[in-house]
């Protein structure tokens, strides 16, 4: 499963790049081998049919043509960019190294250089003194063939002499660039002097550009003057990479247009460059004209381009750094989308320096100063990073006393600032740079950037405008008072800053009283609010506004936002405006709102809701609106379109606009028009799980849920308690209006009256297009007006309408109209083509009639229904299984009204508290049902079709409950994925596990993985067993794999026929306990998955024919405690092995060393080591080891082993690692055998004990002497009952007890031993107690557990015929009982008598009862039954069971 091991070559080959073979998906070309002018060709590709690897081998010979260019052909034309000179670099080498364009035959011959040398990577050019220095410029100034990319290596200290009369002519010009290699070596070139205020270019070297690299070149005092690109190593650098190069000593440099301490601008790539200069240093932007107004100054570089543009590792110190504008203590000016990381600035002093004249005109808003970065500018859509970075002692000064008065200068202890196009100055980001990780510390003077433009990126590193965070999503901006969310407030308001990207959260317990003073809403009109905000749970309480306009809600405009988790209080919103929502007012495009609760009172004209005004989504704010989960308990007024929780809920453009309220509630009373307790209005709406129980009173229209639907809205699983009124009023929708609106799942149980109608689901019309199906009534019905139409579910409909499925319960009434118990069809014309009413019924007087299809012809009663059969009929018309049942005296939807729980399940549901709420017959519908912290209770053993995907960002347990959960036979699938495997997103918890006394088990049969955690997502196991056949023996398959976290927790039992656990990338596995037996490894990973983390506390891992664990990945294996057994103990093949000095782990070997038998592919060589380290070469890298603890046995060889391995050698494969001792340390832990000293820790050596065993010894250390030991006697203690006898030398102990009483338990130093009667072995300080159990104590704990045992009574469907009822039974486990007790009645809950009906003879946990006498046809029978013990002789009975209810036939 690894990447191949490399092939020593010799000589040493190039290795070109990988090329996709675009005829052969899969193939790989790779250019394996260049030799001199020729190439061979491998053609590599893999075949992963039956798993084997292949690889065909095509050797081309091809001539290599070498070109010698000439020299202007590596330079810029004037259509280059830097990017187009960056894609000209040379491939790499192997080891990492550049290949220099004409190595082979470019530049001068080696007889008659100008150097020592060849000028190659092997063979350098020798700089050996200034005079050599100065060659090199004259060379490559000239554009002298080859010089100018060659390779050159500083050889010895330089000293330039410099001065007015002896000045440095840089190296390289813009028509001959430098693009060669210098290696300076450490050795120092000392006192650089340039003093021309016309060059351009000027530093050590003039301009370098790509594959220029300058590497550890080390300057010691300069002074440099110059026009524009000034530095010190270089002015221009263009582009190539500069490092470890550093410039000390005393440094004065100065120039008009990008100045740098080390560089004057550029494009180059720098890492671990160091300005360390000494007081008095300056690095100074001059002001000089239009053109070249001194700004683009750095203490390193004064000036980066766009492009991704990396600076890393870099510092500056003791310098000062001054200049009109655009001036940084690290970087003068850099585009947007650079990444600065891991870089520092100290003891630094900024000045801006702009003279008046300059700086009155457009400049006076740019003249930005900071600590990092001088400024930034927008970067196209790309976004950049700053992470990682300190600032330290910065001061900050303005030179002219004009320009410092008028406070124009912008000057940031960690940016000046940010500046778009499309502003005329340093404005807030638009979240294109990324911050995080910038420490700010010592004493820093003079910024003023934070009060200029709060919530920037220029802001000071101490975050004064929020007390607490950073703005991400891990480290939130911290809400802690009134003041600071005010602050929030006004910096979106006046400042503009609409923090989209942004996250905020209000500190833990907060309670925001906004009590007594108008509140200014969040966000506007023009700067809308666009970030995230976590109330935490928070309190808001007085929110109002004074009867003033200018409050919409605590937001006011909000655009592309996330808010939830708050509590309002006391709302009390009374001005006559529209557009209104305690939470916001107004939303634009994708919004997402959730946890929301309203208290008090809001009042308005239109658009007026608890927690919403009204969305605004169209072709210019495309989107989607979420709220969910959000409580109304606000008395809501207004005039038009007003809701519970929202007012309008509008999405205008069908496709690519939409409004969602999921799982709302609304609890207060509405009163306008178009008035609902969900939403006033809905266009293009979905409303799914919404309930509502306040009274809801409209003018035109009312409905429990929606006031009036427009085309296009869904509601489903909705329901109505409350009282609604209004002309046309609806216990869930007032009128339907466009059409297409479906309702569907939804019950209403409030009263509803109309005037012109009144409907249980819909009032007036129900349009076109619109369809009802599986809804239900029980509330009553009442249309008061003349010609009024009262209806149980609609009050009339259009001639296309279906409705299917529907129950009424309850009283219709329409003294001065007409009443329909379910609709009228066909309203507008007879015959109608559309489709009528289909499978609904009424209830009256117990009776149950089944209504015609057009709604007007006599109902037909159905006397020889029952109430149970009528549930499985609607359930079939529906198409919704188990939704419809027999409960409460009726047939209602049970996942909407509650009722007695589902009879004939297999799956149950239990809340938090351990209360089953609900009952499945489908495991899959109880996964998606079940919500956060609830368990999935299996009560049969279940058989599934397709994988169990358990996700949705929620915590679940999976409770087995002494059952088996498998796959259909001949499925060769995953049977259980945790998370969301597509996107890695889903945050699901799940815990597996089986608390029944008696497991059962999963079972996975598959040809991969038997269960998946996917990324994101992460599950713990705990006492429950889990087997894997893997069907695919050809390929390396896994019991669980794991992407995202798992945690193994004692009672775990996983056996596997092929690999037990697998730590896919970047996954976290943690093993606490258990048993884990595999054919191949228990737990390890796969050379090309990596960044894995692998801990092992406890448990036993065994491998029976391969390593117990098997790392040939990157990442981490810590091994705490536990015993991990196989033929190899553990193979580390790569990333880093921890046993910590307080380790218990014990690792064993069993197997032989068949290191002869392993052929040339991956995966595990079994070589009988405890701790096997082998160095493959595999892409993890090299293994490491720390060993300070453990014990660890070979049986058959040595019990630690570190060697190479190449498995494309002939013969042996293995061999001497002889640099192993770099790698591995070995300072602890006991061996069965002597370890290489190579392996020890220094000081440190093997010494053999008198069992045998090895132990490790700091030989530095003198040696313990244990102190004489005190004699001991075991302490015996003994619960009344129970007589212990110790032998004469106190080694054995016998325990006897009464008649009358029961051996409990014997604990040995706190470990249970079970109820032994000999415990031998004993030493001096051990702690013996015996506990007993009377017969008293017995017969109590036993009735007890009898009187608390429970059983189910269930039927199945078909189990019923003439003269006969057949009844299945399930008792919980845990007590035995002696028998069962059946009793029957005619009565639901009396009549049952004293003595029961039937009495079986079997006491078994699961069973049937056949009543096959006195069974009348039409006859109901209520059964119920419970168990018998007799115990003392005494009866004790268990539970009664449910009552279940058959029809004799």
């Amino acid at each position: 499963m690894e990447s191949p091991a490399k092939v020593q070559q010799v000589p040493k080959p190039r290795k070109a790049p990988a090329k996709k073979d675009p005829e052969s998906p899969g193939k790989e070309i790779i250019i394996e081998k260049i030799y001199g002018g020729y190439t061979v060709i491998d053609l590599m590709y893999t075949d992963r049919k039956d798993g084997n690897m292949k690889k065909i081998l095509v050797s081309l010979l091809c001539a290599v043509m070498v070109v010698t260019f000439m020299p202007s052909m590596a330079f810029a034309t004037a259509s280059q960019t830097p990017q187009d000179i960056e894609n000209e670099q040379p491939q790499a080498e192997e080891d990492g190294s550049t290949a220099q364009s004409g190595t082979e035959t470019a530049g001068p011959d080696a007889q008659t250089a100008a150097f020592e040398g060849a000028g190659t990577a092997e063979n350098p050019y020798l700089i050996k003194s200034a005079d050599d220095l100065k060659t090199l410029a004259e060379k490559v100034n000239k554009g002298e063939t080859g010089y100018a990319s060659a390779v050159y290596k500083q050889t010895a200290e330089i000293n330039l002499e410099g001065s007015a009369e002896k000045q440095w002519t840089p190296i390289g010009t813009e028509a001959h660039k430098f693009t060669g290699t210098f290696i300076g070596t450490g050795f120092e070139i000392k006192r650089l002097y340039i003093d021309n205020a016309n060059l351009a270019n000027a530093g050590l070297f003039a301009y370098i550009a790509s594959p220029a690299k300058l590497e550890g070149i080390t300057l010691d005092g300069a002074a440099v003057t110059g026009k524009s690109d000034v530095g010190t190593i270089a002015g221009a650098a263009f582009t190539g990479t500069a490092q470890n190069c550093t410039v000390k000593g005393k440094i004065t440099v100065k120039g008009n247009y990008k100045v740098g301490g080390m560089f004057g601008g550029g494009y180059v790539k720098l890492s671990n460059c160091k300005v360390e200069a000494e007081a008095g240093s300056t690095v100074t932007g001059i002001y000089k004209d239009d053109n070249l107004e001194g700004d683009n100054v750095g203490g390193l570089i004064g000036f980066r381009g766009e492009g991704n543009i990396k600076t890393e590792g870099c510092s500056v110190s003791g310098v000062t750094v001054a200049g009109t504008r655009k001036v940084g203590g690290l970087i003068g000016s850099a585009y947007a989308d650079n990444t600065v990381e891991n870089c520092s600035v100290s003891n630094v002093s900024l000045a801006c320096n702009a003279p008046y004249d300059y700086a009155k005109g457009t400049a006076k808003n740019q003249l930005c100063v900071g600590g990092l970065v001088g400024i930034y500018h927008k970067s196209g859509d790309n976004g950049g990073s700053l992470s990682n970075c300190t600032v330290e002692n910065v001061n900050f000064s303005v030179t002219d006393e004009q320009v410092k008065n008028e406070n124009w200068a912008i000057m940031g202890i960690i940016s000046g600032g940010y500046r778009a196009p499309s502003l005329s100055g340093a404005s807030a980001p638009d979240g294109q740079i990324s911050m995080s990780n910038v420490t700010v510390s010592g004493t820093n003077t003079g910024s003023n950037a934070e009060e200029k433009f709060p919530g920037s990126v220029a802001m000071n590193g101490e975050q004064k405008l929020f007390a607490k965070g950073t703005g991400t999503e891990a480290d939130p901006y911290i809400i802690s008072s009134i003041n600071e969310l005010k602050i929030l407030a006004n910096s979106v308001k006046n400042v503009g800053v609409t923090y989209e990207g942004k996250y905020f959260k209000v500190a833990d317990g907060m309670v925001l009283n906004l009590s007594g003073e108008k509140w200014e809403s969040i966000g506007t009109l023009s700067h809308k609010f666009m970030g995230t905000f976590d109330g935490n749970g928070a309190t808001v309480k007085g929110l109002t506004d004074n009867g003033e306009f200018g409050c919409y809600g605590l937001f006011g405009y909000i655009s592309g936002a996330k808010i939830k988790n708050i509590v309002f209080t006391d709302v009390n919103m009374t001005y006559n405006g529209s557009n209104r929502g305690a939470l916001v007012g107004y939303l634009y495009g994708t919004n997402t709102i959730e946890n929301i609760e309203v208290s008090g009172k809001i009042i308005g004209n239109d658009y007026v809701g608890g927690i919403a005004g009204r969305p605004y989504l169209n072709d210019t704010n495309p989107g989607t609106l979420t709220i969910s989960n959000c409580i109304n308990n606000a008395t809501i007024e207004g005039k038009l379109k007003v809701g519970g929780i929202i007012g309008y809920a509008r999405a205008d453009v069908a496709g690519s606009t939409k409004t969602i309220v999921k799982n709302c509630k609304n609890n207060g009373n509405i009163t306008g028009d178009y008035t609902g307790g969900i939403a006033g209005w809905a266009f293009n709406a979905e409303l799914k799980g919404c309930t509502n129980t306040g009274n809801v009173t409209g003018k035109t229209s009312a409905g429990g849920v929606v006031g009036n639907t427009n085309q296009n809205s869904v509601i489903t699983n909705a329901s109505n308690s409350g009282v609604i009124e209004a002309d046309k009023a609806g216990g869930i929708i007032g009128v339907s209006n466009s059409g297409n609106t479906i309702v569907s799942q939804s019950a209403n149980t409030g009263k509803v009256t109309g005037v012109a109608a009144a409907g249980g689901i819909i009032g007036g019309t129900a349009a076109a297009g619109d369809a009802i199906d599986n809804c239900y009534n029980g509330g009553d019905i009442k249309a008061i007006g003349e010609g009024a139409i009262a209806a149980g579910i609609y009050g009339y409909n259009n001639s296309t309408s279906p409705v299917v499925a529907c129950v009424n319960d309850a009283k219709v009434e329409a003294s001065n109209g007409t009443i329909y118990h379910i609709g009228l069809s066909n309203y507008w014309y007879e015959p109608a083509p559309g489709k009528q009413i289909a499978t609904c019924y009424y209830i009256e007087d117990n009776k149950i009639y089944a209504v015609a299809a057009d709604g007007k012809a006599d109902p037909v009663e159905q006397p020889d229904m029952s109430r149970t059969e009528l549930a499985e009929v609607l359930n079939e018309a529906g198409g919704v299984p188990n939704y419809w049942q027999a409960q409460n005296d009726s047939v209602q939807p049970d996942p909407i009204i509650p009722g007695a729980l589902d009879e004939g399940r297999s799956v149950a549901i239990k809340d938090k508290d351990g209360n089953v709420i609900e009952g499945y017959t489908s495991l899959e519908d109880a996964v998606k049902a079940a919500k956060d912290g609830q368990t999935i209770l299996l009560e049969d053993d279940i058989t599934l079709d397709e994988t169990l995907v358990i996700k949705g960002d929620k915590e679940v347990t999976l409770d087995l409950n002494g059952n088996v959960l498998t796959l259909k036979e001949g499925v060769n699938k995953a049977l259980i994925i945790v998370g969301d495997k597509t996107n890695g997103q889903d945050k699901t918890v799940l815990t597996l596990t089986d608390t029944a006394s008696l497991k059962g088990g999963i079972k996975c049969t598959a040809s991969a993985t038997g269960i998946f955690v996917s990324k994101g997502a992460s599950m713990t196991t705990k006492n429950v067993n889990i087997s894997f056949e893997d069907k695919d023996a050809s390929a390396a398959n896994i019991a669980i794999a794991v992407q995202g976290e798992l945690t193994v927790e004692e009672g775990t039992k996983i056996d596997s026929t092929e690999y037990g656990i697998g730590a896919l990338e970047n996954s976290k596995v943690v093993i606490n306990g258990g048993e884990i037996t595999a054919k191949e490894a228990a737990a390890g990973g796969n050379g090309t998955w990596h960044d894995t983390e692998i801990t092992i506390n406890g448990g036993t891992l065994t491998s029976t024919e391969s390593a117990g664990i098997y790392h040939p990945q990157s990442g981490k294996l810590t091994l705490n405690g536990g015993t991990i057994t196989g033929l190899t103990g553990v193979q580390m093949c790569a990333g880093e092995l921890v046993i910590p000095e307080n380790s218990t782990v014990k690792v064993i070997a069993t197997g032989e060393d068949q290191r002869k038998d392993k052929g040339a592919g991956d995966g595990p060589i079994n070589d009988g080591a405890a701790i096997s380290i082998v160095n493959r070469e595999y892409p993890g890298g090299t293994p490491k080891a720390d060993i300070s603890g453990g014990s660890f046995k070979a049986d058959h060889n040595k019990a630690v082993l570190a060697y190479t391995w190449n498995a494309k050698a002939e013969g042996e494969k293995h061999s001497e690692w002889k640099e192993a001792g770099t790698w591995i340390d070995i300072s602890g832990g006991t061996y069965n055998t002597d370890v290489d000293k190579a392996l020890l820790k220094g000081g440190f050596e093997m010494v053999k004990g008198a069992d045998g065993n090895y132990t490790v010894e700091d030989t530095t250390k003198p040696p313990y002497i244990p102190p004489t030991p005190t004699p001991q006697k075991p302490t015996i203690e003994a619960e009344e009952g129970a007589t212990v006898t110790l032998s004469k030398d106190g080694t054995t102990a016998t325990i006897t007890v009464d008649k009358d009483a029961t051996l409990k338990d014997v604990l040995l130093n706190g470990q249970s031993l079970g109820a032994v009667t000999e415990v031998p072995n004993l030493k001096p300080g051990d702690k013996l107690v015996v506990i007993v159990e009377t017969a008293e104590e017995k017969a109590e704990r036993l009735t007890k557990g009898v009187e608390n045992t429970t059983i189910k009574l269930y039927y199945k469907k078909g189990e019923i015929g003439k003269g006969w009822i057949k009844l299945r039974y399930k008792k919980s486990y845990g007590y035995k009982v002696d028998n069962y007790e059946i009793f029957r009645s005619a009565k639901k809950k009396t009549n049952f008598g004293k003595k029961a009906w039937f009495v079986t003879k079997t006491n078994k946990t699961k069973g049937f009862y056949k009543n096959g006498k006195s069974v009348k046809k039409g006859t109901r029978y209520y059964y119920k039954m419970r168990g018998v013990r007799e115990i003392d002789g005494k009866k004790v009975y268990t539970k009664w069971s449910n009552i279940v209810m058959r029809t004799g036939r």
